[in-house]
């Protein structure tokens, strides 16, 4: 535990590594200072303050009381105790219907709040956070859900600049343009996801890794719209949990249609279709629903809702007891496979940053990516050789992914 001196008054209070380096990095941070700065006033290494900010470091009462000089603060101020940040598993009301989902539960939601520490604490080596443009707050009316969430997706789309057709790469869009941190972990079968908002790092998300591609692209919609409405309310996403949904769940579940499916992105391609080849199948359907990563009954109930399709097809569609997956396969479409990469492409390339700049060694690493030896070493492999082909055959090539690219913008 770091420790410091107040002058002559004796040795301070106890205070957490991690919770006194967040708090440095706050105050910092306050300063429009960076870690560069801190460090050219400390006589240390970027690195060493970004240690200390990650709470990787236990400092000396000496130390302690050159940072307070340096944040022109007393260092009774800079050490003192306060509340501990409200934990998300004390935030998350958990459920008791079933005790061991209950339980489960209870286990997912810590090794989001885990996972969640860890990102920051890699953000604080690297001085590297995440900035995104914070989006308008938005509300809705228990007697306006409907138009409520479809002006809301409307709007969100137009914010981020993503046009009214599919939405690729959805998780690392949401990451970047709206700051969720989103993991895939293994959660009981019937919950879909969980959102909540971090003290230390922001709103963050878990989707179920087991579940199917297109259940996983709706369930980062429905977190998403919960976070643009209701920031400070943990949400657990349940499948056919509600026999009367609650507004907040009926706006997320129409705000995920509207949003994955646009109405005129949707009219558009249907106009295609059909002028192409004068009507329209089942096939087109799947084609369409593959195209914008979503199962072919939420296609077909978003154009039921629009009127594109006449109430009651999908009802109509499933009563001819068509095998969709079999058409799937038979139409060639992608399956898009389940994503269950745990961590995000920024928290990883984060990760072999700092184990790139020495900042963490690579056992470090591997519990930063949660990987074997051997599965480290491949990987560490993979991003510093590649293969190409040539005259003579193949050959190896180095890859080094750290290298300074000149941009003018």
């Amino acid at each position: 535990m770091a420790r410091a001196r107040n002058g002559g008054d004796g040795m301070m209070e106890q205070i957490e590594p991690h919770t006194f380096g967040r708090r440095l990095q706050e105050h910092r941070r306050s300063r429009r200072q960076t870690q560069g700065d801190i460090a050219t006033r400390l006589g240390m290494s970027r690195p060493a303050v970004a240690a200390i900010e990650a709470g990787q470091r236990r400092l000396p009462p000496e130390l302690i009381v050159r940072l307070a000089d340096v944040y022109e603060m007393p260092v009774s101020q800079l050490v003192r105790s306060g509340p501990p940040p409200a934990r998300l598993v004390a935030q998350f009301r958990l459920p008791g219907e079933v005790a061991s989902d209950r339980d489960d539960l209870a286990a997912a939601v810590a090794r989001l709040e885990g996972l969640v520490e860890r990102y920051v604490a890699l953000e604080g080596l690297l001085d590297a956070p995440l900035r995104p443009l914070p989006p308008p707050p938005y509300s809705h009316s228990p007697d306006r859900i409907e138009a409520d969430a479809d002006a809301v997706a409307e709007a969100e789309r137009r914010r981020i600049g993503l046009g009214d057709g599919p939405l690729v790469n959805l998780r690392d869009t949401l990451e970047r343009e709206s700051g969720l941190r989103i993991f895939s972990l293994d959660l009981p079968g019937r919950v879909a996801g969980l959102f909540g908002l971090s003290p230390v790092a922001g709103p963050c998300v878990a989707i179920n890794a087991a579940h199917p591609a297109t259940r996983q692209h709706w369930t980062l919609a429905h977190e998403f719209a919960h976070f643009l409405t209701a920031k400070d309310r943990p949400e657990i996403t349940r499948l056919g949990a509600f026999r009367r949904q609650p507004d907040s769940e009926r706006f997320a579940e129409r705000f995920a249609g509207a949003w994955l499916l646009p109405r005129s992105g949707l009219e558009r391609r249907l106009r295609e279709v059909i002028s192409r080849q004068q009507g329209m199948k089942i096939a087109d359907l799947l084609v369409l629903a593959a195209e914008f990563g979503v199962s072919a009954q939420a296609l077909i109930l978003r154009l039921e809702d629009l009127r594109f399709l006449p109430a009651g097809e999908w009802d109509r569609i499933s009563s001819t007891h068509v095998d969709l997956m079999a058409a799937h396969r038979l139409l060639a479409l992608p399956e898009g496979g389940r994503d269950v990469r745990r961590f995000s492409r920024r928290y990883v390339l984060l990760a072999l940053e700092a184990y790139e700049q020495d900042l963490i060694t690579e056992h470090e690493l591997a519990e930063y990516l949660e990987l074997d030896r051997l599965a480290l070493r491949e990987l560490l492999s993979t991003f510093s050789r590649s293969s190409v082909e040539s005259e003579e055959g193949m050959a190896e090539i180095e890859l080094d992914l750290a290298v300074p690219v000149a941009v003018d913008v």
